[in-house]
């Protein structure tokens, strides 16, 4: 087992079977080889390569590598795991692409600079003209470039009220479509949605006689609508879900004109609840 406590200074080979631990810096112009772990407290640099076998433990400042890495073309090669308790691992390797772990994973526990695969989750890919001649991707970007759209000129566009210009996917040029719905609409396209399935397959209506037929007003932000025939059992429950999503749903809408209701009775025809006119007194 190879051990400093100070500092090192390599500048031909070093073949070590065991393990190493450096306590102080050491910097390292040409290459060293580990078969079993290596541990550092204080900083090292490389010029040359650093493969190993083992597991690198980093507890101390920056290791940086800036020489020429190993036969794939990275600046570092670790055929274990390598935890990094300092300031980071900067991989600038000159023989490919930087910042490769070749058989294990690089974990960093303070901050990290390294030229590894970007991080793409949160990117969505901009869109690139069918016609493209020319398709690009870059080792480093998350998505394509086109050097080529193959696209003529567009022409001027000129879109009518409640439409506006958009590209769609993979087209050259914009077209005219129509404007979304601003949320007033949406809400009230979503309330007349609910209250379809309140009343779904006609069983809130059913009834045997006119006793069980019984008339609500329908009084929220989104709609007044009056003598809505339900049974007396459904009425509560059916008033009660409008009147808990309608504010939701309909907060940036005016609110709907009241009327005077005129006087109906409720009633049960062939089996339906409705509303009819009232017997004269």
């Amino acid at each position: 087992m190879s051990t400093s406590g100070s500092s090192n200074g390599f500048g031909g080979s070093e073949l070590v079977a065991g393990s190493v631990s450096f306590g102080g810096s050491a910097p390292v112009a040409g290459s060293i080889s580990v078969a079993g772990s290596v541990s550092f407290a204080g900083s090292m640099s490389f010029g040359g390569s650093l493969p190993v076998a083992g597991s690198p433990s980093f507890a101390g400042a920056a290791a940086e590598v800036t020489g020429g890495g190993d036969s794939a073309g990275a600046a570092y090669d670790s055929g274990g795991s390598s935890p990094a308790a300092g300031a980071g691992t900067a991989l600038a390797g000159d023989g490919g692409a930087p910042g490769k772990s070749a058989g294990g994973s690089v974990g960093f526990a303070g901050s990290s600079s390294a030229g590894g695969p970007p991080n793409c989750n949160n990117v969505n890919c901009p869109s690139i003209p069918s016609s493209c001649k020319h398709l690009v991707q870059s080792p480093g970007d998350c998505c394509p470039t086109c050097t080529d759209t193959g696209c003529d000129a567009c022409p001027p566009i000129d879109c009518q009220p409640g439409t506006h210009s958009e590209t769609a996917q993979g087209a050259c040029c914009p077209s005219c479509v129509a404007d979304p719905p601003d949320a007033c609409m949406s809400g009230q396209m979503t309330y007349r949605q609910l209250r379809g399935l309140l009343l779904h397959d006609g069983t809130p209506t059913d009834c045997k006689n006119s006793s069980e037929c019984s008339l609500v007003t329908e009084d929220n932000v989104c709609a007044f609508v009056c003598n809505v025939p339900v049974t007396k059992v459904y009425a509560p429950s059916f008033i009660s879900n409008l009147t808990q999503h309608a504010p939701e749903l309909c907060a940036t809408c005016t609110a709907p004109v009241h009327i005077d209701c005129s006087p109906k009775a409720a009633a049960c025809l062939n089996g339906i609840c409705v509303a009819a006119e009232p017997a004269n007194p």
